[in-house]
């Protein structure tokens, strides 16, 4: 029979997290732009290790690329930007809130 699991697990960057009494456990890391690769590792009172499986995460610190245009171009050319309509469209990522500014001033006011 194995004995229960030490009270605290280190990972490679000397980071511990303390084994609550009913198993769970929790500790920050620091991830680095890209994909990263975590692990767990662990060992129990008579010393025999087990590692986790990997779980991959990406942190991407990019925004996302946005681009408007005028929904209605209806001037003499479709590429003047005259247009009685004030509508504006433009791809984004999906779900997000888009926020612009007129002159300098957000529209629509807060």
């Amino acid at each position: 029979m194995l004995a229960p699991p030490s009270p605290s697990s280190t990972h490679d960057r000397g980071r511990s997290a303390i084994v609550q009494s009913n198993g769970s456990w929790s500790s920050s890391v620091t991830l680095n732009s890209g994909s990263n690769s975590l692990t767990a590792k662990v060992s129990d009172l008579a010393a025999n290790p087990a590692t986790s499986s990997a779980v991959i995460y990406t942190l991407s610190t990019t925004g996302p690329t946005l681009t408007e245009n005028l929904a209605f171009d209806t001037g003499s050319s479709a590429t003047d930007h005259i247009t009685p309509m004030n509508a504006l469209s433009g791809p984004a990522w999906p779900t997000p809130v888009v926020h612009f500014t007129i002159d300098g001033s957000r529209s629509p006011p807060p």
